[in-house]
């Protein structure tokens, strides 16, 4: 080599020695505190090695197969060891007495692997672990076993402490005698979560146990008090639910019963029983709910439920029925007030018979205003005979009484014009001939004639004062039945089916006081059921 060549291969190397020197001093410097602990550990100055150990993993907690040199100390057969912070704060600990904390440091040098490859600190590794066992401590598999199972326990408990204590945040009239409980479950659980906080450092079994029997106790109380808890909140959420129900059904009831007085009929006997019933079941329901209300009872609540439904049953049968009786006495008013209407359109048409008859027979004496009222007239009978058919037909009461008026006032204006023509008789009036003859006869006191001068009519139904026939039958066969010593019934009996035919045409009928005696007007009462009241009376023709 050259002269040259060995100047410049020595200013390389001092120029590399150069740029090394701030690396080793400062990795000199990084190592300063393990050496320091390996050093004490020669004098098994066991705190002040944690202590070193600690400062050394502040520096660099990662553990590695780096020799680090540690000044004529003989270290697994060599003046240096390989870095392991981790394992020798353990082994530091471990002499200090805590197995716990030894334990979990030597764990983490396992995490780190590099201890898997160094044989003697391996070795002590496990003997350590061994000498902690043996002394209660729990290693990796069994401490997190028992950490996992206490903190769910604890948690459990935690949750079950936080579900009473919401509802007895939003119940607290229902959660007084619970308190008592309540207060020791909530120590437990203080109890139960220090212990697991010393068993997670301690990493004693025993610590671990104190925890979890502690949160059993919460467990234990909190169940049994929880159930009760929510029943009762139970119980009152279907108390109220039954006294809103209730309060409905009742005002609902009080509808019913405006309705039932609203129905302008009076209450037969039944049905003011089954009303008076129904209330009873009011005042016993209102009654019940007070007492529900007032103890929290669901049983009086049920009951107070129960007896409003069966009034508002009971009431809205009597409401039903009482309906019923109006519409069936509101459409035997409507075929009573269509009878006399038809019997007023009756006489029209047989006035106008008359009237029609007269104006052909006495024409001379047809001035020319008859002749205008005449024509009026006839007009008039078309537009009065539809609106009492199209009355009928919709069931309109208001319709076939206006129809009724009209057919009155036309009537009362056709008998005038037919008085121009001279007087009329009864024929001409449209009275039967047969029942003309019939009531001269009545009223001589000749019954049997009467009888027999009604045959030719028969059953007709279109004879006009038809109920007039069946009534001077009922009166002719009850005075032959008075002449026979009351004996004959079947006079009797025949008089009574006549006065229920009577009764058929127009139930609301009634003879004249004035033209029949007071004993026939009696029997004529008692026969049968009588109808509703008409305004009508039977005049003797």
């Amino acid at each position: 080599m050259s002269v040259l060549s060995r100047r410049i291969a020595g200013s390389v190397l001092v120029l590399a020695s150069l740029l090394l020197l701030p690396a080793t001093a400062w990795a000199q410097a990084e190592d300063d505190p393990f050496r320091k602990a390996i050093a004490l550990r020669g004098d098994k100055k066991w705190a002040e090695m944690a202590d070193e150990m600690r400062r050394a993993i502040g520096i660099n907690p990662t553990e590695s197969t780096r020799k680090v040199q540690v000044r004529a100390r003989i270290i697994f057969g060599g003046n240096s060891t390989e870095y392991l912070p981790h394992f020798y704060l353990g082994e530091a600990l471990k002499n200090q007495g805590n197995c716990a904390a030894a334990v979990a440091e030597w764990e983490t040098s396992e995490d780190q692997k590099v201890i898997l490859g160094v044989q003697q600190a391996l070795a002590d590794l496990r003997a350590g672990y061994k000498e902690c066992a043996a002394k209660g401590v729990l290693l990796r598999d069994g401490y997190q076993q028992q950490l996992t199972s206490t903190e769910q326990s604890y948690n459990d408990a935690v949750n079950s402490y936080k579900r009473l204590e919401t509802l007895r945040g939003t119940n607290p009239e229902v959660f007084k005698d619970g308190e008592g409980d309540f207060e020791r479950a909530r120590q437990d659980l203080n109890l139960a979560y220090k212990s697991l906080l010393k068993a997670r450092v301690s990493r004693l079994a025993a610590d671990f146990g104190e925890s979890k029997n502690a949160t059993t106790r919460v467990t234990s109380a909190l169940r049994p008090l929880e159930a009760k808890l929510t029943n009762a909140i139970s119980a009152r959420t279907l108390i109220a639910q039954q006294s809103a129900e209730t309060q409905q059904v009742l005002a609902k009831i009080e509808t019913t019963e405006r309705a039932i007085d609203a129905v302008k009929i009076a209450l037969p006997p039944e049905l003011a029983t089954a009303r008076d019933s129904g209330r009873a079941l009011i005042k016993s329901s209102r009654e019940r709910l007070g007492v529900a209300e007032k103890t929290q009872s669901a049983t009086a609540a049920g009951e107070a439920l129960r007896q409003a439904q069966e009034a508002a049953d009971a009431l809205a049968k009597v409401l039903e029925q009482l309906n019923g009786l109006a519409r069936s006495e509101a459409q035997q008013r409507f075929q009573q007030l269509v009878a006399a209407a038809t019997e007023q359109l009756s006489f029209v048409t047989n006035s106008f018979e008359t009237l029609d008859r007269l104006v052909v027979e006495k024409a001379a004496q047809l001035t020319p205003e008859m002749a205008k009222e005449n024509e009026s007239l006839q007009k008039s009978r078309s537009a009065i005979q539809r609106r009492f058919e199209s009355s009928r037909k919709n069931e309109n009461a208001a319709g076939i009484e206006e129809a009724m008026r009209l057919a009155v006032e036309a009537r009362a204006k056709i008998d005038a014009l037919i008085k121009q023509f001279g007087p009329a008789t009864l024929r001409e009036r449209g009275v039967h001939e047969a029942l003309e003859r019939a009531a001269r006869l009545y009223f001589s006191g000749e019954y049997q004639q009467v009888l027999s001068a009604l045959d030719p009519l028969g059953s007709a139904v279109d004879v006009l004062l038809q109920v007039h026939v069946h009534l001077f039958r009922a009166a002719s066969l009850y005075a032959l039945y008075v002449r026979s010593g009351e004996v004959d019934n079947k006079l009797r009996n025949d008089a009574l089916t006549e006065i229920r035919r009577c009764k058929e045409i127009e139930p609301g009928f009634q003879p004249s006081p004035k033209a029949f005696s007071p004993r026939f007007l009696a029997f004529f009462q008692d026969s049968g059921t009588p109808g509703a009241p008409s305004a009508r009376t039977a005049a003797a023709q």
